[in-house]
């Protein structure tokens, strides 16, 4: 196996570890993915930019495949959020 295949797998791993709760629709596991897929992304701008060739394409689709689940993660998550926050708005009004 190639040096480069380690890292590549390693580089995975996180990934493979998020992927059974994002295909439960886990809250919780979308939303510490949402955060962790931003390393994902500064990496595919770092390496789109100093990379030449077919690296670099492959660098900005990483890029743009991380930036879209962050986009669809945050627009799942956000209404459960809202939600959330108004019932602890009512919870405290019917306290007082």
């Amino acid at each position: 196996m190639r040096r480069c295949a380690w890292a590549l797998a390693l580089k995975a791993l996180p990934l493979l570890c998020a992927l059974p709760g994002v295909a439960c629709r886990s809250l919780y596991t979308r939303q510490w993915a949402s955060m962790f897929v931003l390393l994902y992304f500064a990496e595919g701008i770092v390496r789109g930019m100093s990379d030449a060739g077919l690296s670099a394409r492959l660098a900005w689709l990483e890029a743009t495949l991380a930036l879209a689940f962050f986009v669809c993660a945050l627009g799942y998550v956000g209404p459960f959020k809202r939600a959330a926050k108004q019932a602890r708005k009512q919870a405290r009004a019917q306290k007082t």
